[in-house]
């Protein structure tokens, strides 16, 4: 099915092996009651034909839905009612318009597995305060920015709050935590 920059709406389940083909400005809404199925997005341009704006998930409370290969989402993804299991396929895009976002659901709905979330943070060097919930599988760090800028001086810092010896200020060092 290709999306051509429409918003559908589907009630009902999805199976065989059929794709969508996704657009910028693309929105995809599930609704009704039951189980979705599994959501293949074409995956011929990435970045373009398995790409939409916005997914909205609203089935009954114990549906769910999966993701069979990469999504972008580059608006809102909305779980209004029901279960997204990203099978680790969800990307939430970040460019210097915009960046993707979950929207908060007052009915704890859920999504589970993995999801990638993209920070824009342009060509140039700045100083950018971005956070995010650190875990082991976190790849922030100074070599994979230096590869970004092939500046070779960019520094990224982390903040382990166990570690912090309560030193701050220009007179007592540096705060082991950073």
């Amino acid at each position: 099915m290709v999306l051509n920059g429409q918003t559908v709406t589907i009630q009902g389940t999805i199976s065989g092996n059929g794709v969508f083909t996704g657009g910028g400005n693309s929105s995809v809404v599930f609704t009704g009651s039951g189980d979705v199925g599994t959501l293949y997005m074409d995956q011929t341009t990435p970045g373009t034909t398995n790409t939409i704006k916005d997914l909205t998930i609203n089935r009954s409370s114990n549906a769910r839905m999966g993701l069979g290969n990469t999504l972008r989402v580059t608006g809102t993804v909305t779980p209004v009612a029901g279960t997204l299991e990203t099978n680790g396929n969800l990307v939430l895009v970040s460019t210097s318009s915009g960046t993707a976002s979950i929207a908060a659901s007052a009915t704890c709905e859920y999504i589970i597995g993995t999801v990638t979330v993209q920070r824009y943070v342009g060509a140039t060097r700045q100083w950018r305060m971005i956070g995010f919930p650190f875990t082991k599988e976190t790849t922030v760090t100074a070599a994979s920015m230096n590869l970004f800028y092939n500046s070779g001086a960019y520094a990224a810092y982390t903040y382990n709050e166990n570690a912090d010896d309560g030193l701050y200020g220009n007179n007592n060092g540096m705060n082991a935590g950073w």
